[in-house]
């Protein structure tokens, strides 16, 4: 079975909402949205709950077709419904990344790998390697010590 039509369609349908959206920091108030015909794909995730698989699945639906400010407000949003669930937590670091927001990123990726995600899986999936994640973690350290 050909699912290339509805893989395009999911795309271009997240694709149309970030461009309604307007620009917005990842840490603004903005409340998060369910959007109409973002359901059709699902990534199994380990919750017990309906409701942040759904929020995880619009978020990385958001995420592939571009829009990260909405993808990291349903992460959020999944996460606060499921507050162990690591990769919701992974997940915003990746899109905050996308960004280039990388001392953002340290936050949620720092309570991903609490909760027991390996943060090299976040890293991976955008293609920066092992000794440049180094590099990022160690510079968020050495400004919140120097903040601090």
């Amino acid at each position: 079975m050909n699912h290339f039509p509805r893989t395009a369609l999911i795309i271009l349908i997240a694709f149309i909402a970030g461009c309604q959206s307007t620009s917005r920091s990842a840490t603004d108030t903005t409340e998060a949205r369910l959007y109409d015909g973002l359901d059709a794909y699902h990534w199994p995730i380990d919750t017990d709950s309906a409701d942040a698989q759904r929020w995880f699945d619009q978020g990385v639906q958001l995420l592939y077709g571009f829009n990260h400010d909405e993808a990291i407000r349903s992460f959020h949003e999944a996460a606060r419904l499921d507050p162990t669930y690591a990769k919701a937590f992974g997940n915003t670091a990746g899109a905050l990344i996308k960004q280039s927001k990388h001392d953002e990123a340290m936050i949620p990726a720092r309570k991903a790998k609490s909760l027991g995600l390996k943060t090299h899986w976040v890293f991976k999936a955008l293609g920066i390697d092992k000794a440049r994640e180094r590099t990022l973690v160690d510079m968020a350290d050495r400004r919140e010590l120097a903040a601090g």
